[in-house]
């Protein structure tokens, strides 16, 4: 039987990740990883969290093994979008206010622009 552990192995495999980069993406010790693989650890509720946060991983896939890996789409974009609008000073928080206060007309004119720039490619 599947358990929580061989599930964050094959998170980190899916993104190609050694245990060192999966680690220093939730900012722990590869060490931990490195238990929690083994089965010599089990993840804490704050583990769970960040890797599902960082991954896009569906909470209810890595704690029973139902359902599937990733969120779906959808969920996955506002997971995305929620990231990047947590740091108030980036350039893509900055991006999606100007986005969010854009008219009709000005949509209508960037919409035009992408697709333009894609007949170009």
């Amino acid at each position: 039987m599947e358990t929580i552990n061989t599930r964050i192995k094959k998170i980190r495999q899916r993104y190609d990740l050694t245990q060192a980069e999966f680690a220093q993406r939730l900012a722990i010790s590869q060490n931990a990883i490195a238990y929690l693989e083994a089965g010599k650890r089990n993840p804490g509720e704050q583990t769970k969290s960040l890797i599902c946060k960082e991954f896009l991983v569906n909470q209810e896939w890595l704690e029973t093994g139902k359902g599937e890996m990733l969120v779906n789409k959808g969920t996955r974009t506002q997971a995305l979008i929620a990231r990047m609008l947590d740091d108030e000073n980036s350039a893509a928080a900055r991006l999606f206010e100007a986005f969010a206060s854009l008219s009709e007309e000005q949509w209508d004119l960037l919409q035009q622009i992408i697709d333009d720039l894609s007949t170009k490619t």
